[in-house]
């Protein structure tokens, strides 16, 4: 097995701040900026797919192309601070669209 570096103490009470932070945190409600994108209605060549009609179904969310679909947008957007996600133009456009950010 490959070694990894070892944590520092720092991100060690980082991580269990944020760990502390979110044990309430309904994670249903966070858009994850590297998930995968799909479609299900037919336009990439799929004719079926399954879904659980006891349940009811994800909202899909697409923050790229402002795509929203679904009755609550109380959303909050988890992303990983590569420099296109935390630039000046990106931060003021989310302020302006009311887009809350996972701290």
């Amino acid at each position: 097995m490959k070694k990894a570096p070892r944590i520092t103490d720092r991100y060690r009470e980082a991580r269990l701040e944020f760990t502390k932070m979110s044990l309430g945190r309904d994670w249903a409600k966070v858009v994850f900026s590297d998930e995968k994108k799909f479609n299900s209605d037919n336009p990439d060549g799929n004719k079926y797919y399954w879904r659980n009609l006891r349940k009811e179904p994800v909202v899909a969310i697409s923050v790229g192309e402002v795509l929203c679909h679904g009755r609550h947008l109380n959303y909050v957007l988890q992303q990983d601070n590569a420099s296109i996600h935390v630039s000046r133009a990106t931060n003021e456009w989310l302020q302006r669209q009311n887009i809350s950010l996972l701290p």
